[in-house]
């Protein structure tokens, strides 16, 4: 998971969203069940001073987590007393410690609005690179539409320029828009478009697509998904089975049938599902951006990476050119097209 990266500087990082996707997931945490998923490099040395870092990030977390739970059990839940619940909102704001963001983006979670809205206060405050990629984390999986438009106001509030936002908080919204997860991947888009993220362009040009594949039909993972047959039956007799009695005898005909025609086997099946949200929110950011309609490109992937690569970045590099002025001057052009 990439929020997990975040939390950790130098080498531990992750170098790529690709790494984050293939590592194994633990869970952080013990006894009553983790608290969120964290990648492990399978090839990192117990020895090294990457895996002692990590190791003691998790002590952290571990002790952090126990204290929460605390704070969460004497003053929030159903408790209603206003003067105890503002209590435990100022000892939630003590924990400044990078590793309390771990916990803090799940233990809440089934809290009421109050908590849940200091907790995403409580990371703007921070002002810090796992503090913006926990946002960035909520904006997209926030399990609410109220909490994910919040996280997203407090990044853009937190990111003045989308060129100062964090590699790793970017590369949560990266992870969103290549899983296979729909609505992660339109909360994504939407965060980028507000952000005007145009880097993204391609990713949402990906992302407006998912595909899935199918499996056999047998519970092993054997024999066909189903079969179509257009043809001719014809029942015939195949077998007369004499049946004899007292003083009497008689015969049970056995029925064959014959197929004539021809038959259709299912045996694989890739199901295709374009995101019609996700094209919406790119067309609606590139439009204005380039001037022009873009919806024309629709859902190609491809067109949309020429495009961008041959005509867009062209145009958005000119529009930040400086502009010659008469007295011999320069005026930058908008930071923004």
């Amino acid at each position: 998971m990439i929020l997990a990266s975040a939390i950790l500087a130098g080498p531990l990082a992750m170098e790529s969203n690709a790494q984050a996707s293939m590592a194994p997931k633990a869970r952080v945490g013990g006894g009553g069940g983790g608290v969120v998923a964290v990648p492990l490099d399978p090839r990192l040395d117990p020895d090294s001073p990457e895996a002692k870092a990590y190791a003691a990030l998790m002590r952290r977390t571990r002790e952090i987590e126990r204290d929460l739970r605390l704070i969460q059990r004497h003053h929030f839940g159903s408790i209603r007393s206003l003067e105890r619940r503002e209590i435990g909102l100022t000892r939630l704001r003590e924990h400044t410690d990078p590793a309390a963001i771990l916990p803090m983006t799940e233990l809440f979670d089934d809290e009421k609005p109050d908590v849940r809205s200091a907790v995403l206060d409580h990371f703007a405050t921070l002002k810090s690179e796992a503090g913006d990629t926990a946002l960035a984390w909520e904006a997209i999986h926030g399990e609410d539409e109220w909490y994910r438009a919040r996280a997203g106001e407090h990044l853009s509030e937190r990111v003045g320029d989308p060129g100062e936002m964090p590699a790793r908080t970017k590369a949560v919204i990266a992870e969103a828009l290549l899983g296979q997860n729909d609505s992660a991947a339109i909360a994504a888009s939407e965060l980028a478009a507000s952000m005007k993220l145009y880097e993204f362009i391609p990713l949402m040009a990906t992302a407006q697509v998912a595909r899935g594949g199918g499996g056999g039909g047998g519970r092993d993972g054997t024999g066909d998904l189903g079969w179509i047959m257009i043809g001719n039956q014809t029942s015939f007799v195949s077998d007369l089975v004499p049946v004899v009695s007292n003083n009497a005898v008689g015969l049970d005909p056995q029925i064959g049938v014959v197929s004539d025609g021809a038959l259709l086997r299912v045996h694989d099946a890739v199901v295709t599902v374009y995101r019609t949200e996700v094209h919406r929110i790119l067309v609606g950011m590139t439009t204005p951006a380039w001037g022009e309609p873009t919806g024309s490109m629709g859902f190609d992937a491809g067109t949309w990476r020429e495009w961008y690569d041959n005509e867009f970045v062209p145009h958005l590099t000119a529009d930040h050119e400086p502009t010659p002025q008469p007295d011999g001057a320069d005026t930058p052009a908008l930071s923004r097209p």
